[in-house]
């Protein structure tokens, strides 16, 4: 027969897995309620980008030479005017600009 110190212990365990589990639930649960709006936030923001003429983008150089660009791809956000293609890498200053 079990010693009440291993019945408590296995009763503690048993709630915990259901504690865990309808945490889980709401959290999933929340997340898909809160998802259309995340999603909405994000095509905002894009919009709002490509209005400005900014797109998030990855560079590379295929030939020739671009100060601040290699063959290797960087990613950065680019900012689109006629004439004009200005690159800034993500947490660096402005390196590329092409005309």
């Amino acid at each position: 027969m079990p010693s009440v110190a291993q019945r408590t212990l296995g009763a503690n365990t048993r709630c915990m897995g259901f504690l865990a589990e309808l945490i889980g639930t709401l959290v999933s649960w929340f997340s898909d309620l809160l998802a259309p709006f995340a999603e909405r936030l994000v095509q905002k923001q894009a919009e709002r980008a490509l209005a400005q003429g900014r797109v998030e983008c990855s560079l590379r150089l295929v030939s020739g030479s671009q100060r601040g660009l290699s063959s290797r791809w960087r990613s950065g956000v680019a900012t689109v005017s006629p004439g004009r293609l200005d690159f800034t890498g993500r947490w660096r200053s402005p390196r590329a600009t092409g005309r």
